[in-house]
């Protein structure tokens, strides 16, 4: 039972651990010490309604990690009571956000491209002459050409709350990965494309190249995240005074 507990202990909603224990407390003192030793140490919560059974007894507990109103019902078709109690699971949510972002997978760059030649940027006569006006310029005119090409809708975004061990190095190591992800992915396009008009290049190479440096770094960054989290854990639980 230590061992189920200790895989459920890490489960971030409430825990309720029920049944027919078959330990009296008024008999079997011994047995009732140990398992309510073993609740405490997993921090639940026995809750206490009284004889379970027809022969006056408590047999049967419920431990939560929440506090809980328990009610005792006798039935005629068990020696044993039905015990009841309100449970409310409210799961922890993240407040969501609402942006506005552009869809640059959809940006046609030849609309682009037509739009920025026509417009005020690729006119140096027109260009003011102070630096700061000419930046500003620069902002409102690419803003607006991405504007009108390309709509901002309302995304809602949930954030995801990162693990507590994911520092600074681990996402500088996951961003890394992405790239050569994204590397890896654009050579092997180029090779496909060299091999379909059947002219020999040392694209294939390159390709296969850039694929096991990223296989490479994709191993390191998940040793690394391994390595993280044992860290994490093992710092906190030995400077942990409560067992």
């Amino acid at each position: 039972m230590a061992a189920l507990l200790e895989r459920l202990a890490v489960v971030r909603v409430p825990l309720y651990v029920i049944g027919d224990f078959n330990i009296r407390s008024d008999h079997d003192v011994h047995h009732n010490e140990q398992l309510r030793s073993l609740f405490d140490a997993f921090g639940l919560k026995v809750g206490t309604p009284g004889p379970t059974h027809r022969l006056v007894g408590i047999l049967d507990l419920v431990a939560a990690t929440v506090d809980v109103s328990l009610s005792v019902n006798s039935v005629d078709c068990s020696d044993h009571s039905l015990i009841q109690w309100p449970v409310v699971f409210d799961p922890p949510t993240t407040p969501s956000v609402s942006v506005r972002t552009h869809s640059w997978r959809r940006l046609d760059p030849d609309a682009f491209r037509s739009r920025l030649m026509s417009s005020v940027l690729c006119q140096p006569s027109s260009w003011p002459i102070d630096v700061d006006a000419t930046a500003t310029l620069y902002d409102d005119t690419i803003r607006g050409i991405l504007d009108d090409i390309l709509p901002t809708p309302v995304v809602v975004r949930r954030p995801r709350p990162s693990d507590p061990w994911f520092d600074a190095e681990c996402r500088a190591a996951k961003r890394l990965t992405r790239q050569l992800e994204r590397a890896s992915r654009a050579a092997c396009r180029r090779a496909s494309v060299v091999a379909g008009s059947g002219a020999a290049s040392s694209t294939s190479d390159a390709s296969e190249s850039a694929r096991q440096a990223w296989l490479s770094q994709r191993h390191a960054y998940r040793q690394l995240r391994n390595q993280k989290c044992k860290s994490f854990w093992f710092d906190k639980l030995s400077a942990s005074t409560n067992p």
